[in-house]
């Protein structure tokens, strides 16, 4: 009996993927890119088949909050830069703390044997990266070869965007949907911060914005600032809002003017249908989007982030929780160092003020002995709570003190100065 063209096709993919695989057990150095560029389809296979990765090495570039269920890696090593809780539990897993930018040269400089990542058909018939330009063209130049799962149909992309290095590509599968994306609607808690910060925000400035309640609650309350632009590591729906309300224009940038510069697109398919026509969007490798030297030559750059807590000289954790490692350096560094270098550039940290339902001060007087100082106290301009702006750019240690002490909830004012 002929077979369908259904069973012909699931044959003809079921052999591409068992190819893939092959190629997997065959290498010991694997770099596997996160965030958008996170191969679901493949992931899932190796999750399947854990002795597919046993003795290998694995390099992840996962994003906290956005890409889960890492395969595991028996008796092997699976290097990190973001952590969630329980990974570390895993005896593969290994935190490298490292600033965003660095990642970046550090993959580029590892003799991988594979790299595994996502990617698009285009119009064209080439593949492009999608709604992510990480770390992909690093992880290619090092690699040996490349393994991709493409979205045949229906897949968005950028055009303004790096093309997949298809000569470098020795397998492909197709791949399956990535989880739906679930937006949550900002406390007013977290709203109050997001007002105070865009007090600050000038008309004409280009921001650069983080993942999190505080950082969506920031871009709602831009509403009725003019000519703003955007550069930053990723974008998320508040950007396209204030683009399609003229908000934001990139009008004024020194640098791409007219263009949203961004490493990825974190949201669902109504951004990511945004960013795939609105012809306003760039994407750009990390070496570009946190580089010092590229953020230095655009004015007017306002790093907007947000942290776990801040202590009373301006030392900033992002990224622990006691000393339990939650997190990651991220791309704050980078970004308030290339605020400070900008002409007319400011760093912001934006939080709230307390946590554990009011219980815990997120405004503390020193950094506990098992955290660690995601940003000094000479990388910020401003902390902002909802309680206020302290400003510590320029200011002595007392001043600081003060300043800290003013915007900490009102119960935790009195013993932080103290």
């Amino acid at each position: 009996m002929a077979q369908s063209l259904s069973q012909v096709r699931e044959f003809v993919l079921d052999q591409a993927m068992q190819s893939c695989l092959q190629h997997v057990a065959q290498a010991h150095r694997i770099f596997i890119n996160g965030g958008t560029g996170f191969p679901v389809a493949l992931a899932a296979e190796l999750q399947r088949d854990p002795e597919l990765l046993r003795g290998k090495h694995v390099v992840c570039s996962f994003v906290s909050g956005f890409n889960h269920r890492l395969p595991r890696v028996l008796d092997g090593r699976l290097d990190v830069t973001f952590v969630e809780p329980g990974l570390l539990k895993r005896e593969e897993a290994c935190f490298v703390p490292m600033q965003y930018r660095r990642i970046f040269d550090w993959v580029r400089a590892s003799p991988f044997d594979l790299a595994i990542f996502r990617a698009v058909r285009a119009k064209d018939g080439g593949l492009q990266y999608g709604m992510g330009v990480d770390f992909q063209v690093a992880a290619s130049e090092a690699a040996k070869g490349i393994l991709v799962e493409v979205e045949e149909e229906d897949g968005l992309f950028v055009e303004d965007a790096p093309r997949v290095m298809e000569n470098l590509i020795v397998g492909r599968c197709e791949a399956i949907s990535r989880p739906p994306f679930t937006a949550t609607e900002p406390s007013s808690t977290a709203l109050s911060v997001g007002k105070n910060v865009a007090a600050l925000v000038r008309d004409g400035d280009c921001i650069q914005v983080g993942i999190g309640a505080i950082p969506d609650a920031v871009l709602l309350s831009l509403k009725d600032h003019q000519n703003l632009g955007c550069h930053s590591g990723m974008i998320s729906q508040g950007v396209a809002d204030l683009a399609e309300a003229g908000v934001l224009n990139g009008s004024m940038k020194t640098l791409d003017s007219g263009r949203v510069v961004t490493g990825f697109v974190f949201g669902d398919r109504r951004l990511e249908q945004w960013a795939a026509t609105s012809g306003a969007v760039a994407l750009r490798p990390v070496n570009y989007t946190h580089d010092a030297r590229v953020l230095a030559s655009i004015d007017n750059l306002v790093s907007i982030n947000s942290a776990i807590e801040v202590d009373l000289q301006g030392q900033v954790n992002a990224e622990m929780i006691g000393d339990r490692q939650v997190s990651g350096t991220g791309g704050s560094v980078d970004f308030a160092r290339g605020a400070a270098l900008s002409l007319g550039g400011r760093s912001i940290v934006a939080l709230p003020a307390t946590a554990k339902g009011q219980q815990r001060s997120r405004i503390v007087r020193s950094l506990g002995s098992g955290s660690r100082a995601t940003l000094l106290r000479t990388d910020v301009d401003t902390v902002v709570t909802e309680y206020g702006v302290a400003q510590l750019s320029g200011c002595d240690l007392e001043e600081r003190k003060r300043n800290l002490a003013a915007v900490a909830a009102p119960q935790f004012r009195e013993g932080l100065l103290q």
